[in-house]
């Protein structure tokens, strides 16, 4: 199938500035790569959720760029930090905003559409999304929100299903292993809404931190795919069980099954 203009002038533009970091060490261009694969990832599974959502076609090569470049910024922030953690470098939305501006990546565009794209990005790892901006760029951060989530979540569950993987401290946070979730975190397990991701402090609680991703998906879509594909299931099958964790895990399956029957 041919793939439309806009595919292939946004493909070229972060492949030109992708493969112009050189000489990187096999750790740089193993992240380089998963980063990469990502953000190719990210921009289909937006205009997915977009068609499915029966959201407007004019609006495709708005939701590819803002789907594919909503991590550029992460091989500057990879580079001068040596890491992907922004509690520890800088907020890569806002590296990702920068970078799309000094490269130009959307010359030619009604400032307008440009700017919506950027504000979708970088509001795209934030607590959420602030309720007065104009319908267009809320759509599009929500389909970025959506389809980030969905995509990290199919990595995170092949990495925990693994028993011969190799330690990913990206995906692990440097953090340590616990027999149980935090004292935090039990406090507000039951709430049914995202958790705050300051209060993780363990592997056990990032696990409860991105099975509640899904109080913030926005689309009967996301969560028809979040269902297919298990995720949230897949994840608490890898948990140390208690009381609390499998009510939150009912609470949690409650919730997809109404926002899919709505």
């Amino acid at each position: 199938m041919e793939e439309s203009p806009f595919i292939l002038q946004y493909n070229k533009l972060f492949n030109s500035y992708y493969s112009a970091f050189k000489g990187l060490d096999p750790e740089q261009d193993k992240n380089f790569k998963i980063k990469r694969n990502h953000s190719f990832r990210v921009a289909q599974l937006m205009l997915e959720i977009a068609e499915k959502s029966n959201i407007e076609k004019d609006l495709e090569p708005l939701i590819y760029a803002a789907g594919l470049f909503h991590d550029i910024g992460r091989f500057p922030q990879f580079i001068k930090f040596g890491t992907f953690n922004d509690d520890i470098s800088t907020d890569h939305a806002a590296m990702s905003v920068e970078v799309i501006g000094t490269e130009k990546f959307l010359e030619g565009l009604e400032k307008e559409k440009e700017e919506a794209i950027q504000t979708a990005i970088f509001y795209h790892n934030k607590w959420e999304v602030p309720k007065n901006l104009n319908e267009n760029i809320k759509i599009l951060a929500r389909l970025l929100r959506d389809a980030d989530k969905l995509d990290i979540l199919d990595v995170l569950c092949d990495y925990y299903e693994n028993g011969k993987k190799s330690p990913n401290h990206t995906l692990t946070w440097e953090m340590p292993d616990a027999h149980k979730i935090s004292d935090e975190v039990s406090k507000v397990i039951l709430q049914k809404k995202q958790i705050q991701k300051d209060a993780v402090k363990n592997q056990q609680d990032i696990k409860v931190y991105q099975m509640s991703w899904v109080y913030d998906l926005n689309y009967t879509a996301s969560f028809k795919m979040l269902l297919k594909k298990r995720y949230i299931e897949r994840i608490y099958h890898t948990l140390l069980k208690s009381e609390k964790i499998i009510e939150f895990y009912r609470g949690i399956k409650i919730t997809i099954e109404n926002r899919i029957s709505s």
